[in-house]
């Protein structure tokens, strides 16, 4: 993802309370953490969102989810739809008064070659009805809506699978066309709205809210504070010399905080290779040299 969309903050790591929703007035939420506390929710949020920033740029920007709206379209979407809706190469394609006169040109289609004489696999007869899946940019976590001629479809008339493709289930079918200047509301129109990424995980939302109170504590100066000083101080025969740490571990998200910097690295850290062994084939054995 290029930026991040939403990352969920839980302080249960900090002591949490939701507060007595029976008493008058309401007790405010409690982060456990004084300094956020006294904060306005708008003042709050800023901390959070650098939490977030952060936590997102050490994992390698895989977590969170941002809503994403699709208006699917074919390639071919014009006057020769009956024969473009499926494929249209490079070309050019002979026009001789009908396509199944032209020559035959060898086209790579999804990693294998066909003989083509038109923008269609096969013939020249492409089938002009929409398809019944669809596949989406993704990982899609979940469908927000899909709209269609401007009428909301219900959920049940589709089905999501492999967290790619959308399926059409009530038996009919996607538009394979659209006018994309029109919008979605009106007739002639396709749009999917859903979540794209991978949800943020407990322990991802947990590190975001200890962090985001550590950072107040650090702008506010408080004493409470577990952050490390990124200073080392060395004193020899009354000389006292001062070096700022070059934030090495910083960037691959030391904190210095066990909670945060354990999640962190659960989850960057690289996964063993898978291997396949065959009992048929002899394992090699080392040269002795004679």
């Amino acid at each position: 993802m290029l930026e991040l969309c939403d990352w969920p903050i839980d302080y249960a790591g900090c002591g949490a309370t939701e507060g007595d929703p029976n008493t008058v007035p309401p007790i405010p939420p409690s982060t456990g953490v004084p300094v956020l506390d006294e904060m306005t929710p708008e003042q709050r949020a800023i901390w959070e969102r650098m939490a977030a920033e952060f936590l997102w740029n050490w994992t390698n920007r895989v977590f969170g989810l941002c809503e994403t709206t699709l208006r699917p379209c074919s390639s071919g979407c014009s006057s020769w739809d009956a024969y473009t809706d499926t494929f249209w190469g490079r070309g050019p394609y002979p026009w001789q008064g009908s396509w199944d006169s032209g020559s035959w040109v060898p086209v790579l289609v999804a990693g294998k070659w066909y003989n083509m004489s038109c923008g269609c696999v096969g013939s020249c007869t492409c089938s002009v009805e929409g398809p019944t899946s669809l596949t989406l940019p993704g990982p899609v976590d979940s469908i927000v809506s899909v709209t269609v001629d401007g009428v909301t479809l219900p959920p049940e008339s589709y089905r999501l699978m492999y967290r790619r493709i959308l399926v059409r289930v009530d038996g009919g079918e996607w538009p394979s066309c659209q006018n994309l200047l029109a919008p979605s509301t009106e007739v002639g129109t396709f749009e999917v709205v859903y979540n794209r990424g991978i949800p943020v995980p407990i322990g991802g939302q947990i590190a975001a809210g200890v962090l985001a109170g550590q950072f107040a504590m650090a702008a506010c100066d408080d004493r409470g504070c577990q952050l490390p000083k990124r200073i080392q101080s060395i004193v020899r025969q009354d000389v006292t010399v001062t070096l700022m740490d070059n934030f090495a571990d910083l960037q691959k998200g030391g904190t210095g905080i066990w909670l945060i910097d354990s999640w962190v690295q659960s989850v960057v850290a690289p996964r063993p290779y898978s291997s396949v062994r065959s009992v048929d084939v002899k394992p090699k054995v080392a040269s002795r040299g004679y």
